[in-house]
């Protein structure tokens, strides 16, 4: 009766992953805070009160972005030579398919000086004192206040970089460039920027063949090390042993219902690939929760197994994630040639050349865009707004 309650209860919370996700895929959080004009992720903004940037700590928050952004994909850089700052005033602008792409230009960017403009919206919740500490600022996009249209500006004249995503959230096609606001380019022209360096991504699931020799080594030793620990902790016993037995059995149950979780769900393939991967990711992690329940339960009502789901089970479940951590998606970013600022200023003034410049991005960023994915490039398009709901 228990296993079918269990069973059913994870059924149903797929089954409402899958509508969360799911649900009209062309709509998204940046609509939803168009329309609204505040966060729509739900929770109290509680980001910098003056709408400015408060980096701290770099050093650190780049060794953390060094760290877990390998470990979250495969990452392939291209043209990381035209990504010089050296005493030129500099926008970044990069397109925005998914949820990574900050992490990817902080990478790029190295000990360098960047700061981020965010939608309001992402300052709720735990995360928020790391975005502050990575350098980002907040832009309410509906009710942009003057501090943070000016800020960026002020950042750039003063020689810091500053990075936007011209989409002005997640591109609603991910494997095109989406309309661009013109934000970003009134910065870099109200800032003096010398140029404009474009950052281009692209991901995809891996094909299996992307593991190198030392990776599948790799996997290979840390199964053979959990399996002499556990086995040499299953025949000592005691506390230590019985500790050990129940992080097994989780670990164990996690792997597995993970791995069920993935197999049950199957995104809609006309679904992109980014919104596919993130509807797997989540099922995986409502699985490994149910199955990590699940091996500990299994294990408090029959103790006799605790050897065998200690050592046979617990090995697996290592071999296996390794596996799955061989297989991460493949990430692809360009670095464009930098487009020079100044010449469209004087070619056309202030005021034209915000849009003169934001079609230039695109129409540099666009073909590359379009050889990463295989999608046609159809000329640049500018973002016009829609009037507010009542």
């Amino acid at each position: 009766m228990q296993t079918s309650a269990m069973s059913s209860s994870i059924q149903r919370s797929l089954h409402d992953v899958r509508n969360m996700l799911w649900e009209n895929p062309s709509s998204t959080v940046s609509d939803e805070m168009d329309a609204r004009g505040e966060d729509a992720l739900g929770g109290k903004y509680n980001g910098p009160a003056d709408e400015r940037s408060h980096p701290s700590h770099p050093r650190l928050i780049q060794a953390g972005v060094n760290v877990a952004l390998p470990l979250m994909c495969r990452v392939r850089v291209h043209g990381q030579e035209n990504l010089d700052t050296t005493g030129k005033k500099t926008l970044i602008v990069y397109d925005h398919p998914a949820s990574i792409e900050p992490l990817v230009v902080k990478q790029l960017m190295g000990q360098q000086d960047v700061r981020f403009m965010a939608m309001k919206g992402v300052f709720v919740g735990p995360l928020t004192p790391l975005l502050v500490a990575a350098g980002a600022y907040p832009v309410d996009r509906a009710k942009p206040s003057s501090v943070a249209k000016g800020h960026g500006a002020d950042l750039i004249h003063q020689g810091v970089a500053v990075a936007i995503a011209p989409s002005g959230g997640n591109e609603r096609t991910p494997d095109q460039l989406g309309p661009y606001h013109m934000g970003a380019a009134s910065n870099a022209v109200h800032g003096g920027a010398d140029q404009v360096i474009g950052i281009v991504v692209d991901h995809h699931p891996a094909n299996g063949s992307e593991a190198t020799h030392r990776e599948k080594a790799a996997g290979l030793l840390a199964a053979a090390g959990f399996a002499t620990g556990a086995t040499l902790l299953a025949v000592l016993g005691g506390p230590v042993g019985a500790g050990v037995a129940i992080g097994g059995a989780a670990l164990a149950g996690a792997f597995i219902g993970a791995a069920a979780a993935n197999k049950a769900v199957r995104p809609a393939r006309s679904l992109e690939a980014p919104l596919r991967m993130g509807v797997k990711a989540v099922a995986g992690l409502v699985g490994a929760g149910a199955g990590a329940a699940a091996g500990v339960a299994l294990l408090a009502a029959a103790p006799v197994l605790a050897p065998v789901l200690l050592v046979a089970a617990g090995t697996v479940a290592v071999l296996g994630m390794a596996r799955g951590w061989q297989k991460r998606p493949v990430l692809e970013a360009v670095v464009c040639d930098p487009i020079p600022v100044q010449p469209v200023v004087k070619q056309y003034g202030e005021q034209e050349a915000i849009p003169q410049l934001t079609r230039e991005m695109q129409n540099v960023m666009g073909p590359v865009k379009a050889e990463l994915t295989g999608q046609p490039y159809d000329g640049p398009v500018l973002y016009e707004k829609r009037p507010r709901p009542a």
